[in-house]
C-alpha cells in the first residue's frame, strides 16, 4: 500500500474517461475479449496473485480486466512513467477494483516505491517489462521468492538482463520471454516498428501528409482548375499503372514457419515441388492477363512443380474477367500436372467464387483458411506422393 491506500493514481475523477478509452481499445482486441469470456466462466486463475510491472495504458488495462475476470488478484505498477495513461489507471481502480500504482511522470523514488507496493501483494506470478520488478525481488525482496512459481518478460532488454541472471545461476524462477513469441515478433517488432517509423516522421516534421500533397499540386499548377485537373489525371494514371501491373511476390518459409517475401528476407522455398506467391490488389479485367502471364512464366521455369499456392489476403476484389481467367488457369496448370491452391481468401472473394462455381472448379479441398494449413496438407501429400482427386469440370 501507498499512504494507507491499495492504490496510487493521479485522480480517480479520471475513471469515467478512462473507462470509455478502455472499452474503445477492447474493440480492436477480439482474441483478448474471447479469452476474457472464457476466463469469466472457468476462473482458471482463482486465488492466484499477480504482480505486474507494465506500460499502464488502455490496452494493458484490458489485459488486467481479463486476468481479474479469471479470478486473479492483480497489483499493477508502471514500467515506464512516461507512457502511463492516468485515466486508464484510475478506471482500473474505481471501475474494476484492481490495485494500481502508477502516475504519469512519477519520479525515480516514486517509481521504485510503486514496484515495492505491487510486490507487497505476495505474488505467485510476475509480469515484467524491462525486468525491474524481477530484479527487485531478487535483490531487496527475496522473501517473496518462495511463493513465486513463474513470470513473463516482454522486452528484449529485459530478456537480456534475465538471461544474464540465468547464466550466473541466480535467477530463482522460470520466466517466459514474451518477446520471442511469434505474434509479438510480427505485430510489434516488424509491423509495429514500420508504423511507428511513419508516425515518428510525421511527429518530428509536424506535417500533414495530405496537406503536403495538396500544396505540391498547387505549386505545380498556377491556376487552381488546372492544378485539380492535373491531380486527377495523375491519380488516375497512377491507379491504372498500379492495378494493371500489381505486385506479385514469391514467398519463402521463415524460421517461425510463416510465408514471407523470399527475395527481401532471403528465404528458401517451402518445398522443391511447391511455389507460393502473394498477389496484392483486385483481380479484374485490367490485370488478369498480367496475373496469368506472371504465373505461367513462373511455373514454366520449374518442370517438377506440383502445387502453386496463392496467398490471397491481398486480393480484395474479383470480377467476371478474373473468374474466367482463373477457370482457364486451373485447366492449363492441371493439364501440366500442377494444382492451383489458395489460402487466406477474404470473405467477399469467397462469395464470388462460390456463386460463380469457381470454388468447385478449383476444388474446395484446395482452398485453405491459412498458409499453415495449406503447407501441412502439401507436406503430407508430397511425403506420400499422393495427389488430390481432380474435381469435376
Amino acid at each position: 500500500m501507498v499512504s494507507g491506500k491499495p492504490y496510487d493514481v493521479k485522480d480517480l475523477k479520471l475513471a469515467a474517461a478512462g473507462k470509455n478509452r478502455v472499452e474503445w481499445a477492447k474493440k480492436d482486441m477480439p482474441v483478448l475479449r474471447f479469452i476474457g469470456a472464457r476466463f469469466a466462466k472457468e476462473k482458471p486463475l482463482e486465488g492466484v496473485r499477480i504482480a505486474a510491472c507494465l506500460h499502464v495504458t488502455t490496452e494493458t488495462a484490458a489485459l488486467m480486466q481479463v486476468l481479474a475476470a479469471g479470478g486473479a488478484k492483480v497489483a499493477l505498477c508502471a514500467s515506464n512513467p512516461l507512457s502511463t495513461q492516468d485515466e486508464a489507471a484510475a478506471s482500473l481502480v474505481k471501475n474494476d477494483g484492481i490495485t494500481v500504482y502508477a502516475i504519469k511522470g512519477e519520479n525515480r523514488k516514486t517509481y521504485y516505491r510503486h514496484i515495492l507496493a505491487a510486490l507487497a501483494a505476495g505474488p505467485h506470478m510476475t509480469m515484467d517489462d524491462g525486468a525491474d520488478l524481477v530484479s527487485m525481488v531478487h535483490s531487496e525482496k527475496k522473501e517473496y521468492l518462495k511463493e513465486i512459481v513463474g513470470g513473463t518478460e516482454e522486452t528484449t532488454t529485459g530478456v537480456i538482463r534475465l538471461s544474464a541472471m540465468g547464466k550466473k545461476g541466480i535467477l530463482r524462477y522460470p520466466i517466459i520471454a514474451v518477446n520471442e513469441a511469434k505474434t509479438k515478433h510480427f505485430f510489434d517488432n516488424r509491423y509495429g516498428t514500420g508504423q511507428s517509423t511513419i508516425d515518428g516522421i510525421v511527429r518530428a516534421t509536424n506535417i500533414l501528409l495530405a496537406g503536403t500533397t495538396f500544396v505540391v499540386t498547387l505549386a505545380l499548377a498556377p491556376n487552381i482548375q488546372y492544378g485539380i485537373l492535373t491531380g486527377i489525371i495523375l491519380s488516375l494514371a497512377l491507379f491504372l499503372f498500379r492495378t494493371m501491373t500489381p505486385r506479385i511476390v514469391l514467398l519463402g518459409l521463415d524460421e517461425h514457419g510463416h510465408l514471407q517475401n523470399a527475395e527481401k528476407y532471403n528465404l528458401p522455398r517451402f518445398h522443391p515441388k511447391v511455389i507460393a506467391i502473394r498477389f496484392d490488389g483486385q483481380l479484374y479485367f485490367a490485370n488478369v492477363s498480367y496475373f496469368e502471364q506472371s504465373v505461367v512464366n513462373l511455373v514454366s521455369k520449374d518442370p517438377s512443380l506440383r502445387y502453386l499456392l496463392v496467398d490471397s489476403r491481398g486480393i480484395n476484389g474479383l470480377d467476371a474477367s478474373g473468374v474466367e481467367m482463373l477457370r482457364g488457369l486451373v485447366d492449363r496448370l492441371r493439364s501440366n500436372g500442377i494444382e492451383l491452391a489458395f489460402c487466406n481468401i477474404k470473405g467477399p472473394v469467397v462469395e464470388v467464387m462460390l456463386h460463380t462455381g469457381l470454388l468447385d472448379k478449383i476444388g474446395k479441398e484446395r482452398v485453405f483458411l491459412t498458409e499453415q494449413a495449406a503447407l501441412e496438407d502439401f507436406e503430407k501429400r508430397l511425403a506420400g506422393e499422393t495427389d488430390l482427386p481432380a474435381p469435376a469440370n
